[in-house]
């Protein structure tokens, strides 16, 4: 081994003990690192055990039955299903796994930010200090605080992109366009799109800066190409699914300007940069902390020739964040100030470059500050790692009161307190916890409530107890508090038999019908379009019935005397499915299908066609990426 190269290994190894020292109150405890409460705790750790639980049962759960009356789930993005290093929960016990997934994509940050800058020419020191700087920077490691665990994943590939530019602009090849490929599908397979585009839009900004000579230029612009291609064919299985879910989610809408520009930093927050800073609200999305030597360094880099494209996109990408709005990012990925992102990527290489410049003056006193930039990074993320357990516990009436569940029954929970707890209990609720809510879902829950159904969104309190959740099948109320247990008025089946429908002409038009007080859901059902065939008004009786059911499936038999609507209370989406049979949007969010007279015997599937077209276009994809690896 050659001595750059064992030097190399030693300075990673390096970066990962950093992480072990950091993050060691959990690693030795068997907590999580991350705070008490946030999003791995409300969110992920649910989607993960249940979601690889499905995984090792042998059903690829595209639907979660139990959140939302039902919603997509592959297709949400951030359950990571087809994200290899998430598959350590399918070996590993909940914690271990988790802890895994965190060690390992805060020293993946470091190590490719490591990487990327001995590519541009940094010494294995520079480049050291460069990669603690990164990984131990406010926007990306104070994730693990927040349990933004997706984001976390996907932001630990950005410098490793950023590389694979830098080796093409000096040698388009084969292999590196194939790496860059991977690298973006992996960035994607992570699932967090707002990190993706992020990273998409730094590479963007790069990509053009310091372009090679004339002669190499196509070649640069065919790889690069190619990188995007490539990465969108090989992690198609996640976002075509993906975006046609967001298309029927309340996300979709974006955020308003006003609402944006609340998520930008402020010019308060650019001390942030070289301070430490008290940890109260959301300062995950405020912490700029970099470190003053780091800075100091990566303000140095950015006056050689070398650093001068990173300064750019560095002052760009900052600029923005501080924006009160981003123009071209609309309200659709929320936050601007996340830019900070991608800019402190630019910085850490600068703080690499700077270094070198430095240490020609600085002499022997070179590696104390090499130190100090480390020791600060190191300092900071320290002092800001946290270990907290993930599982919860519930009052021991919930116990009580869902024992006595029918299937299909829902319960209306505290999403404040006990986010996504019908994943972990086993039962459906009304509401829950995801960034992809079903419009239709939404719109009709925040008008029950008596809230405009534009703003419908992800955050909602049920608190009236309205005709509306019979039909839901809502049957308790579970908070935690003095009356743990409120029990509501009897539900109505889950199957409804309905011969008498109105034809709606639009949203508001259905929320009117179904929320109007002299509507009775049983007997009638609002439609969007004419079912076919026909129900018979003076038609009576008839069957129906679910005789099996998993997370993406139902079975359903029925036998009818004349012509009827089986309205089913569940989410609606365009991706369910019978064989011979056409599902409905009813009742503004349900399902319902036409059925004539006679027996019926169907299966009702979630299948959207962007997920088959997905995953044909990634099986191909990587199938051809392995045999191409395999012939070289």
């Amino acid at each position: 081994m050659k001595a750059a190269s064992r030097a190399d290994a030693a300075f990673v190894a390096a970066l990962a003990a950093l992480v072990v020292v950091a993050l060691r109150s959990s690693l030795l405890s068997g907590l999580v690192a991350t705070g008490r409460y946030n999003d791995i705790a409300a969110q992920f750790a649910v989607w993960r055990s249940w979601g690889f639980a499905e995984i090792a049962a042998g059903r690829f759960p595209l639907w979660n039955p139990y959140a939302f009356g039902g919603s997509p789930f592959h297709g949400a993005f951030e359950p990571g299903l087809l994200y290899p290093p998430n598959w350590l929960h399918l070996v590993l016990p909940l914690e271990a796994a988790l802890n895994a997934v965190l060690f390992l994509h805060v020293w993946l940050a470091g190590g490719l930010t490591y990487a990327w800058a001995r590519r541009r020419g940094a010494s294995a020191a520079g480049a050291f200090a460069g990669g603690a700087a990164f990984m131990f920077s406010g926007p990306l490691f104070l994730r693990l605080y927040a349990g933004h665990l997706p984001y976390l994943c996907a932001a630990a590939w950005l410098p490793g992109l950023l590389l694979v530019i830098d080796e093409l602009r000096a040698a388009p090849s084969a292999r590196w366009t194939a790496a860059g490929a991977v690298a973006a599908a992996l960035l994607v397979l992570a699932g967090n799109p707002q990190v993706a585009w992020l990273a998409a839009l730094a590479a963007a900004l790069y990509a053009p800066l310091d372009l090679p000579p004339a002669s190499r230029r196509g070649r640069y612009a065919l790889a690069l190409a190619a990188v995007g291609l490539g990465g969108s064919a090989l992690s198609a299985v996640q976002w075509l699914p993906g975006i046609a879910a967001a298309l029927e989610s309340t996300r979709w809408s974006g955020r308003s300007a006003d609402a944006a520009a609340n998520l930008a930093l402020r010019a308060r927050d650019a001390w942030s940069l070289v301070a430490p800073v008290p940890f109260t609200g959301y300062v995950w999305e405020s912490c700029l902390h970099f470190g003053a030597f780091a800075l100091a360094l990566a303000l140095w880099g950015g006056r050689k020739k070398e650093g001068r494209a990173a300064l750019v996109c560095a002052f760009i990408l900052l600029l923005l964040a501080f924006a009160p709005t981003v123009p071209f990012a609309g309200g659709l990925f929320r936050a601007p100030g996340r830019l900070a992102l991608p800019s402190f990527a630019f910085l850490s290489l600068l703080c690499a470059v700077g270094y070198d410049a430095a240490a020609a003056r600085l002499g022997r006193w070179a590696p104390a500050v090499a130190g100090a930039v480390v020791l600060e990074s190191l300092l900071f993320a320290a002092g800001h790692a946290a270990a907290e357990p993930v599982r919860r516990e519930f009052p021991p009436e919930w116990r009580i009161a869902l024992s006595s569940l029918s299937p299909g029954e829902r319960v209306v929970f505290d999403m404040r307190t006990d986010p996504d707890a019908g994943m972990l209990l086993g039962v459906p609720e009304v509401w829950g916890y995801g960034q992809l809510v079903p419009r239709r879902w939404a719109e009709l829950l925040f008008a029950s409530q008596g809230l405009p159904p534009e703003m419908a969104g992800a955050s909602l309190i049920v608190r009236r107890d309205v005709p509306l959740l019979r039909l839901l099948r809502a049957r308790f109320v579970l908070r935690r508090g003095p009356s743990p247990v409120a029990r509501l008025a009897p539900p109505l089946p889950r199957l409804l038999l309905v011969r008498s429908w109105r034809l709606s002409s639009g949203r508001d038009e259905s929320l009117a019908a179904v929320l109007a007080p002299g509507f009775d859901p049983a007997k009638t059902v609002v439609l969007e379009e004419a079912p076919v065939p026909a129900p018979d008004p003076a038609g009576r009786g008839g069957t129906a019935s679910v005789t099996a059911e998993d997370s993406d499936s139902l079975t359903i038999e029925a036998d009818l005397p004349s012509p009827a609507i089986l309205v089913l209370a569940d989410s609606y989406a365009s991706g369910w499915r019978a064989d011979g049979y056409r599902v409905l949007a009813a009742d503004h969010a349900l399902r319902a299908i036409a059925l004539s007279a006679g027996r019926h015997r169907f299966i009702l599937r979630y299948a959207p066609a962007a997920f088959s077209a997905g995953a044909a276009t990634s099986l191909v994809s990587w199938a051809g990426l392995a045999a191409w690896a395999a012939i070289l």
